[in-house]
């Protein structure tokens, strides 16, 4: 469990308006989950966030509601809920050049940096020209996952 001034801070990055503040949050999570139930209802809040961020390095954009969906089955699963997260229309994470292509076929002028592409994935998303596909996280399945990259760490630390 986190002390409370840590569950705080972490509340306020994912109830920040600034997506960039509240994915470094969720990324955080997802790398290190918490196991505390406190931070669920304000991960499921997020599950409706469509608004663009980097959601991998190297640069790959999507909807801040995948970050989200995988922090709460992350967290589900270290707290022992078993409960998978599933988000039946998420728009596709993309690459810069892709959302460019993009972009361009819907007629948009696109800017770059990452600022640029953030707002050009806004754009297509709002205008429904974005790859959709369901997404299903199971903690059971991430919980597995994470114990094999422990191991893999841990032998390369030795």
């Amino acid at each position: 469990m986190l002390a409370d001034n840590d569950l705080n801070s972490l509340i306020q990055a994912l109830q920040s308006s600034d997506d960039n503040r509240a994915a470094t949050a969720l990324t955080v999570l997802i790398e290190r989950p918490t196991a505390d139930v406190r931070l669920l209802p304000h991960l499921e809040a997020l599950l409706t966030r469509h608004s663009a961020c980097v959601i991998a390095r190297p640069f790959i954009f999507g909807e801040l509601r995948l970050l989200a969906a995988r922090a709460l089955a992350e967290e589900r699963g270290a707290a022992g809920i078993l409960e998978p997260v599933q988000i039946e229309d998420a728009a596709q994470p993309l690459r810069t050049t892709e959302i460019e292509l993009l972009g361009k076929e819907a007629g948009l002028k696109t800017r770059g940096g990452v600022a640029g592409i953030l707002d050009a994935y806004n754009q297509l998303n709002a205008l429904g020209k974005l790859p959709r596909k369901a997404v299903n996280y199971d903690p059971q399945v991430l919980a597995r996952d994470a114990g094999i990259r422990r191991e893999i760490r841990e032998k390369r630390a030795n």
